[in-house]
């Protein structure tokens, strides 16, 4: 991001609270980083300095990811609700072959 001060423009520090992996956890959830951006992500936290703001940051990842899974599990998709298809199906069929 960057300001314009008299003409000027002057690039903000983002500072530790605000890396890409944080942004990007804070945006999309926890779950949408990869395993090497979710260590970046522990890392960055780790260097964000007030700790109330650590906290913030973790409480609206966490409710991020909630909201998301909620979201998910009611439409019923993904790996597991793919194998419970399947174990229910091959259920169904030994019950009544």
């Amino acid at each position: 991001m960057s300001t314009a001060l008299y003409g000027q423009v002057a690039e903000k520090d983002k500072g530790p609270c605000a890396t890409e992996t944080i942004l990007k956890a804070r945006t999309e959830g926890y779950h949408s980083l990869s395993l090497s951006e979710k260590v970046q992500f522990t890392l960055d936290l780790r260097k964000c300095e007030p700790n109330n703001l650590r906290t913030a940051i973790k409480k609206e990842v966490n409710q991020k990811q909630i909201e998301a899974d909620a979201k998910e599990s009611e439409t019923f998709v993904g790996k597991t609700s793919s194998f419970a298809y399947c174990v229910i199906a091959v259920v169904l069929y030994w019950a009544f072959v």
